[in-house]
């Protein structure tokens, strides 16, 4: 245990518990804001770890059921985020904020050349009790077949706002946006001079514009500045 910081307390879920979040208890939040802030985003999730006394993020995902969190495959490579050792939950708001330890991850087959299936699961340490401020977000097995193509999503998380002294740039600043879905060739002709190297294909989404879910249809995996 991490001085002056307490981890959430295990807890013992009824006999033959869903892994996934029924309909009724994903995609929906009952806290009273209309800020950025977590209470808008009750399944929004911090992976860091300590420095001192100090949470500091290293990326952001998206908390799928009471043990899983769904991140970006490349925000877990140890060049990236060597002491990746923490998943902050709610505290955004008013809220305490709620610590878990990462037990494990496991990614898709991530290709850190190609940037191909760049999505993978971290398992928390122990179970996650739902509130006003923590909440899960549905996964999208209804839209299957849909691409998504020229509609508009939310996309949440944290950009750079300081250097940490060390080389390690702080993410602090936590924003949300509006942004379009485009064709892929779109996003093929946009990285085919600087990034050729990158695999564009149907297993992923390309949208414009903005700085940087009810429902993720996707994960944050590479971007233009």
């Amino acid at each position: 245990m991490l001085p002056g910081h307490s981890e959430a307390l295990p807890t013992t879920l009824p006999p033959n518990s869903p892994i996934l979040p029924l309909l009724d208890e994903c995609g929906v939040w009952t806290a009273n804001t209309t800020v950025v802030d977590g209470g808008k985003w009750p399944w929004l999730a911090a992976l860091g770890q300590f420095q001192g006394s100090q949470f500091e993020v290293a990326c952001g995902g998206a908390l799928v059921t009471r043990r899983h969190v769904l991140v970006a495959a490349h925000c877990l490579l140890d060049s990236l985020s060597p002491n990746l050792s923490h998943v902050q939950l709610g505290g955004y708001e008013a809220a305490v904020p709620k610590y878990f330890s990462i037990l494990h991850h496991i990614d898709a087959g991530f290709n850190i050349e190609t940037f191909e299936n760049d999505t993978a699961i971290v398992t928390l340490s122990q179970d996650v009790i739902f509130d006003d401020f923590i909440q899960p977000v549905c996964l999208p097995f209804r839209f299957k077949y849909d691409g998504f193509r020229y509609q508009n999503l939310d996309v949440v998380g944290w950009t750079p706002s300081s250097d940490a002294g060390d080389g390690r740039t702080q993410l602090t600043s936590l924003q949300d946006s509006r942004i379009p879905v485009i064709g892929l060739d779109s996003c093929r002709n946009a990285y085919q001079a600087s990034r050729n190297s990158l695999i564009i294909n149907h297993n992923q989404l390309c949208t414009s514009g903005g700085s940087l879910t009810t429902c993720v249809v996707g994960i944050v995996s590479f971007a233009t500045t």
